[in-house]
C-alpha cells in the first residue's frame, strides 16, 4: 500500500497546490474578484473541490487495490478494514490538502507550493526526529489513531486512551488552524498584486 499512498500523498499535493496559485499565475484571480462573489465563499469551495476531487482520487485507488489483493493472492480485507483503511487515508489527506492549499493560498506561487510540501514529506519526518520533537510527527498521530479504530474493528470495544485523544485532535486541528491563517491571509491580500 505504501506505493499508492506515495501517489496519493503526490497527487495531493499537486492538486492543492495548484488551486490558489494558478489563479495568481494566470491572473485569473482579476476576474473572479470582479464578480459579485466573497472572497470566504471562494476559497471554501476552491477547498470543497480541492477535497472531492482528492477523496475521489482514492477511492478510485484504495478499492481497486483490495479486490486486485483478493483475486491475486486470495486475501479479502473485511468491509472494516477497509473503512479504517480510508479513514487514516482521508484524515492524511486532509492534512497535506490543508497545507497544500494553505501554501498556495499564502504563497501564491505554484512552484513554491508545491516545493515546501514535498520537503516537509521527505524531509520532514527526519528533521523532526533528529530534534527530538516526536510530538509533531504526523505519522505518530496517525498511527495512534489507527491502532485505536483497529481495536474497534477488532474488538467491538475500544477505551480511547488520552493520548489517542490528543492524537485525533492533533490530527483535526493542526490543518484546520493552517487553514484558518491561509483564509485570514487571502482575505486580508490584495488580489491585484
Amino acid at each position: 500500500m505504501t506505493a499508492f499512498a506515495v501517489i496519493i500523498r503526490l497527487a495531493t499535493i499537486i492538486i492543492a497546490s495548484d488551486a490558489i496559485s494558478s489563479e495568481f499565475s494566470y491572473r485569473t484571480v482579476l476576474t473572479i474578484a470582479s464578480a459579485p462573489i466573497r472572497r470566504v465563499t471562494y476559497f471554501l469551495s476552491k477547498l470543497i473541490s480541492v477535497m472531492t476531487c482528492i477523496l475521489f482520487f482514492e477511492i478510485l485507488v484504495i478499492i481497486p487495490f483490495y479486490l486486485a489483493l483478493g483475486m491475486i493472492f486470495g486475501i479479502y480485507p473485511s468491509t472494516q478494514a477497509l473503512a479504517v483503511s480510508l479513514i487514516i487515508t482521508v484524515l492524511m489527506s486532509f492534512f497535506g490538502t490543508a497545507f497544500s492549499y494553505s501554501i498556495s493560498a499564502i504563497s501564491r506561487n505554484t512552484v513554491i507550493s508545491i516545493l515546501v510540501p514535498l520537503i516537509y514529506l521527505y524531509t520532514g519526518f527526519q528533521l523532526l526526529m533528529a530534534f527530538g520533537l516526536d510530538w509533531f510527527v504526523y505519522e505518530h498521530h496517525y498511527q495512534n489513531f489507527a491502532n485505536y479504530l483497529l481495536k474497534i474493528v477488532s474488538d467491538g470495544t475500544a477505551q480511547l486512551t488520552t493520548e489517542q485523544a490528543a492524537s485525533f485532535l492533533w490530527i483535526i486541528a493542526v490543518p484546520t488552524l493552517l487553514l484558518g491563517v491561509a483564509l485570514i491571509h487571502f482575505m486580508m491580500t490584495d488580489l491585484r498584486i
